[in-house]
């Protein structure tokens, strides 16, 4: 199944700005789906490409990500990050406890995040975070995020690492967002995480 067109163009205008000013481009894919779609998108080009996905423990089995789509990451030179979060219970049953009571496993500041840039925007700053500890990108260097709130991509930012210890991310610019999903004034925008 194809992504949405929305999607593509999202990922098309971060592509180009990750192009012209060589930045490391970082997305979030559950399934692969997203990054068979950017890899192909990037083919031939001297893009450095970062995949992060969730920790395959906590998803369902048919919301794994792709081993054919890894290997081919891999094959292409670009770099692939499983989220581990050993003790935390699996995404259905977080989201079922968060959704009856009330009871949810985010910081408070990945909440402030939410509410600020939505989800595809927590999940920008949240990625980039783990291509740090993955060391895969350092202080001082700007990349392009992308991800969504369910499938596809609908927030695609440029943030700042000023810091990798203590973790140190400012929003340099938006992108691309949904305007369903974000609820602030992307031209005024300014926030470090």
């Amino acid at each position: 199944m194809p992504l949405p067109s929305s999607s593509r163009e999202m990922m098309r205008q971060a592509f180009d700005e990750a192009s012209a000013h060589n930045l490391p481009l970082i997305l979030a894919s559950t399934t692969g789906r997203t990054a068979r779609t950017l890899l192909e998108m990037i083919q031939g080009c001297p893009v450095r490409l970062i995949v992060v996905t969730h920790d395959p423990r906590r998803v369902s089995p048919d919301a794994k990500f792709e081993p054919e789509t890894i290997k081919r990451l891999q094959e292409s030179g670009q770099f692939f990050v499983q989220d581990k979060a050993p003790f935390l219970p699996s995404l259905r049953v977080t989201r079922w406890l968060e959704h009856y009571f009330g009871i949810s496993s985010l910081s408070r500041r990945e909440k402030s995040l939410e509410r600020m840039f939505g989800v595809g925007g927590k999940v920008c700053f949240l990625i980039v975070e783990r291509a740090i500890k993955a060391h895969l990108v350092g202080s001082g260097e700007s990349v392009v995020a992308m991800a969504g709130s369910q499938s596809g991509v609908d927030t695609a930012m440029v943030l700042k690492i000023e810091k990798v210890r203590p973790v140190r991310i400012v929003l340099e610019r938006m992108l691309a967002y949904s305007e369903n999903q974000n609820r602030f004034d992307a031209k005024n925008a300014s926030y470090a995480y």
